[in-house]
């Protein structure tokens, strides 16, 4: 009721002039107005209602759910941060180490020193008393005892151990962020496949649905004819096993929906996601369409071979991995047999028995030292552990080049397949385009045919359930190829701002 006042108020505000002109017809007029408002305000609820409610999920949420559930994700973030840990823990060692020590302790006989009587001079009786005249105890110390120090090393010279060590590290850290990038590109090119899918399988059921009903008629019409004696068993034979060729491709469309959409359960951690919660992408424009992914052919491999040495993650961790290992090779070297290495040690220590800094006269006795070191250290024997470790080290570093030059070997090779398999699925896409336009126009033939009187609708409804099989087809080997180049395009480092992917 709010609501009708303020529209009315409005309606006579914006409409004066016109009602001036009906000053006569002026209510009447009035309440035309007011109806055919709430005509359209119910026919826009009604329109929102059709449209159905908002989707819950779109790519930006799931990605979202995704980079929260996903184990390998998360794995990936965790040995980024490994590896910060990895690279503090390294830089530290450059700088000096500083340790603290405290002791007390309280003795219930502190040492001394007894002097018997007499023993010093025994003296002549009865004239002179000796010395001492009694037992005397002197305490060499008091009863407590406090010690403090403060330690200091500093590396002065290592041969490189540290400063490799940190480089290796460094690299490492390098690879912890390739790694999580890698794993988020994943996560998207998944989620982005399980889109695309479940985008074409439903416009799949869509065709399915009237290939049913259309297969329904087939059956009904060739069941008459074959009671009538109008066609042969081997007529009605043939149109069941276009029925069943349906109900098939029907069933086949459903399982692979429900597999997708498990998978998408399983990636983003929904376990309530359902079909109608998600908002799909635009439905695949057959022959590179205005909704198409960019088309990768063979004439392209030398760009490509060339973007993917630059731009490929995989390639950049394996070599980091590669140069870590040589780093660390590098600094096992510098730890060899008799290869001495220099520190500098300081020592600030306090041992008395009055507390620092509380009791007075803690300082007076010149209990405070001051000790500095310049340490040499060198193994000159270990029984072999020393060269088995760096031989260890250089064999690492040989193995991880060649991960390297193994995995862009691999990699070429991937691309090379891929875009042949994409050219094949052109062809094959331009093959399935001709029938699907041949069979529509033996369809039309056979509709104009059937109306004019001179054909079968049996017919004409044989070419019909071919045309949408021909079409189902088509749209299957547009999303095989459209799959590959989200995995081309994951290999090769192409990241699609959220807004401008396409399908």
């Amino acid at each position: 009721m709010i609501t009708i006042i303020v529209v009315e108020l409005m309606i006579f505000n914006n409409m004066t002039i016109l009602f001036t002109f009906f000053s006569g017809k002026f209510r009447w007029k009035y309440r035309v107005s007011a109806v055919f408002l709430l005509a359209l305000a119910a026919h826009t609820v009604l329109g929102q209602d059709d449209a159905g409610p908002a989707k819950k999920w779109n790519r930006s949420s799931l990605i979202a759910a995704a980079r929260n559930f996903s184990s390998a994700y998360l794995a990936a973030q965790s040995r980024s941060r490994e590896t910060r840990a990895a690279l503090a823990g390294a830089q530290a060692a450059r700088f000096p180490t500083l340790r603290a020590a405290s002791d007390l302790s309280y003795l219930t006989n502190p040492p001394g020193l007894k002097v018997e009587a007499g023993s010093l001079f025994p003296g002549i009786p009865p004239l002179v008393p000796p010395l001492p005249p009694d037992d005397m105890r002197f305490s060499l110390s008091e009863k407590t005892h406090y010690k403090f120090g403060l330690t200091l090393e500093q590396p002065v010279f290592t041969w490189g151990r540290i400063q490799y060590s940190i480089e290796a590290a460094s690299l490492g850290y390098q690879a912890g962020l390739i790694g999580q990038v890698m794993e988020e590109r994943n996560l998207c090119t998944a989620i982005d496949s399980h889109l695309a899918a479940l985008a074409v399988l439903d416009e799949i059921r869509t065709i399915i649905s009237e290939q049913e009903l259309k297969a329904r008629r087939l059956i009904f019409l060739s069941e008459e004819s074959y009671a009538s004696g109008f066609i042969l068993n081997t007529d009605l034979l043939e149109a069941r096993l276009l029925a069943a060729e349906v109900n098939l491709a029907g069933y086949e469309s459903r399982e692979q929906s429900a597999r997708t959409l498990l998978a998408l359960r399983n990636l983003t951690g929904i376990a309530d996601l359902v079909f109608d919660d998600i908002e799909l992408p635009p439905a695949i424009a057959s022959n590179g369409g205005e909704n198409s992914r960019r088309s990768y052919t063979g004439e392209d491999r030398p760009a490509l071979l060339s973007r993917l040495s630059q731009d490929n993650d995989s390639l950049k961790l394996l070599e980091l991995q590669a140069q870590a290992r040589e780093k660390l090779f590098d600094a096992a070297r510098g730890q060899s047999l008799g290869k001495p290495e220099l520190g500098l040690f300081a020592e600030l220590n306090y041992s008395g028995s009055r507390f620092p800094f509380i009791q007075s006269g803690w300082n007076t006795e010149n209990e405070v030292n001051l000790t500095l070191t310049l340490g040499i250290r060198a193994l000159l024997f270990d029984g072999g552990a020393m060269k088995s470790g760096i031989q260890q080290k250089e064999e690492e570093a040989v193995q991880a080049r060649l991960d390297a030059g193994q995995g862009r070997l691999d990699l070429e090779e991937y691309l090379e397949n891929t875009l042949n398999e994409l050219d094949v699925s052109r062809l094959r896409q331009e093959y399935l385009g001709l029938k699907v336009e041949a069979e529509q126009v033996r369809k039309e033939q056979a509709k104009n045919t059937w109306e004019a009187g001179y054909g079968e609708e049996r017919t004409f409804l044989a070419h019909e359930l071919a045309w949408y099989t021909n079409r189902i087809e088509l749209f299957r080997e547009e999303l095989s190829a459209l799959l590959l180049t989200f995995r081309l395009e994951n290999i090769l480092g192409i990241d699609y701002p959220q807004e401008e992917v396409h399908y």
